[in-house]
């Protein structure tokens, strides 16, 4: 009888999920041309992408006023991601995962490239009916390290021809880094069944517009990934380490570019990056959010931009240095400066980090897991500065402030420093 139960429970439970689905039903979408510009069109109505990728809140995307929002490849969450987002008003790009060359996979061999072929047949179908599938996102920057990609491309068109057969009611797009060389023309000319080209400029967002005419732009593009400058756009120092912008410097930076993006009639929107945090570069250089999910000014910026709700303004730092050179011995005594305020008169909270440097910003490998921090060594801390003493290390180091105002707003900076 309990064996009898536990089925009928199990049969009821599926029943149930049945019922559900069939309360959903796919929107198609397309892109068309809307007064010389191009646009999304769903359920009878016309807009361009405005959004953020990341593992942040959905909930708190939809109310800075985004409307879409992207995954990169499909794991255990994503059906939970689309689901949130339909219950939120937001349309997702869905990602599809294509292996890099430098991964091992060979975009030359039939039996590896058939596989891949199976496991996104195998994706769409699952998927396609869902209401929140804006397009399909095959590929991101599949194409760097590839010493011929031609045979990417190749795959690439094969993909996106078999997507479309499987579902032609959402459009096809690939992701790629910038797009110096060939890129554009190429896939212009090997990947006719690609609608869209998604692009991560981070640097050079706001130059696409006529960068992308130069380079022979024909399909409609969506700006995937835009932000910050990336590390290895900023400036150095002597020991070859990225100096990091603050982040007011930064949301100035995802400002201007979404401002240019908006203005260019075959642009179909931009999403921005990352929505949450993310240690790349450094512990606070990408992300929008620090780690605990206080918002920075980059969210801010964007919460303006898109129309959305703006609660509380975050704090700003106006300078973050060091009072002494920043070539330092074990040992000695360093002292910073900073000098911060609220936009909306809340007591700030200061707390500074000294952490190893990411071996990322010289070009190794990401080790966030091993990462070094030094909580012993402050000597003095408030809202003026810190002193510290350097530790026994051989490693670069890296000295963050993040501050607070204690409603859910923050802002950053940082100082490299170098061990003589």
């Amino acid at each position: 009888m309990n064996r009898l139960r536990g089925s009928l429970g199990g049969v009821l439970v599926h029943l149930c999920l049945l019922a559900m689905a069939s309360c959903t039903q796919p929107v198609a979408v397309h892109i068309v041309q809307e007064e010389g510009r191009v646009a999304f069109l769903r359920d009878g109505k016309t807009f361009r992408a405005r959004g953020a990728g990341g593992q942040g809140s959905i909930e708190q995307l939809a109310s800075a006023g985004a409307n879409s929002t992207r995954t990169w490849k499909v794991t255990e969450a994503t059906e939970g991601v689309l689901d949130e987002a339909h219950a939120n008003g937001l349309v997702v790009a869905v990602g599809l995962k294509f292996p890099r060359v430098a991964d091992g996979f060979d975009y030359t061999d039939p039996a590896q490239c058939q596989e891949h072929l199976v496991h996104i047949r195998e994706v769409v179908r699952a998927y396609r009916d869902h209401p929140a599938v804006l397009l399909w996102g095959l590929g991101n920057e599949m194409e760097i390290g590839a010493e011929d990609p031609r045979p990417i491309w190749d795959h690439i068109e094969r993909a996106a021809k078999l997507v479309r057969s499987l579902d032609p009611a959402h459009p096809t797009m690939t992701v790629i880094a910038e797009i110096g060389g060939s890129k554009i023309r190429d896939i212009n000319r090997l990947c006719p069944s690609i609608d869209v080209i998604g692009i991560n400029s981070y640097g050079g967002a706001a130059s696409l517009p006529s960068r992308y005419a130069r380079a022979g732009g024909l399909k409609p593009y969506l700006v995937t990934e835009f932000g910050t400058i990336a590390p290895y756009e900023a400036a150095r120092t002597g020991w070859g380490v990225p100096i990091e912008p603050r982040s007011d410097v930064k949301a100035a930076q995802y400002r201007r570019a979404y401002t240019a993006l908006t203005s260019d009639p075959r642009c179909l929107g931009g999403l921005a990056f990352v929505w949450g945090h993310k240690r790349q570069g450094t512990l606070t250089w990408h992300g929008m959010m620090l780690e605990d999910g206080s918002k920075l000014q980059s969210v801010d910026a964007m919460t303006r931009l898109w129309g959305g709700r703006l609660d509380n303004r975050c704090p700003v730092i106006n300078e973050f240095s060091a009072t002494r050179d920043t070539l330092v011995r074990r040992g000695e005594t360093f002292t910073a400066s900073i000098s911060a305020e609220d936009p909306d008169g809340d007591e700030l909270d200061y707390q500074y980090v000294l952490v190893d440097e990411l071996a990322s910003v010289l070009g190794g490998r990401i080790r966030t897991d091993s990462l070094k921090q030094y909580p012993e060594v402050v000597m003095a801390a408030d809202q003026d500065g810190v002193t510290l003493r350097i530790p026994e290390t051989s490693n670069n180091l890296r000295l963050y402030a993040m501050i607070r105002d204690g409603k859910g707003g923050a802002a950053t900076a940082s100082i490299p420093l170098h061990i003589e």
